[in-house]
C-alpha cells in the first residue's frame, strides 16, 4: 500500500514555475538561441529537459518563437 499515490491527472511536469520564469528571464537577454538557454538552465538550475520543453514553456507564457531566416528573397 505504501507505493500507491493518490489520483491525479497526467504526469508530473519537468519544469516548476520558478524554472519558466529563469526561461522567460533569459529568453530576454538572448532571445535568439534557444540552446543556450538549454545550458544555462542545466548548469545554473540542474535541470535537463529538451529544446521543445523550452519552446512549449515560451508559448506558455504568450511568447512566440520563429526561426530566423538566414537567407533574404531575391
Amino acid at each position: 500500500t505504501g507505493l500507491f499515490d493518490e489520483p491525479r491527472e497526467g504526469r508530473p511536469l519537468k519544469l516548476s514555475r520558478e524554472d519558466e520564469e529563469f526561461i522567460r528571464s533569459q529568453i530576454g537577454e538572448e532571445p535568439r538561441n534557444v540552446k543556450k538557454i538549454l545550458a544555462l538552465l542545466q548548469d545554473k538550475r540542474g535541470k535537463q529537459v529538451s529544446e521543445w520543453t523550452v519552446k512549449r514553456a515560451l508559448k506558455k507564457a504568450n511568447l512566440r518563437w520563429k526561426r530566423v531566416r538566414k537567407s533574404l528573397k531575391s
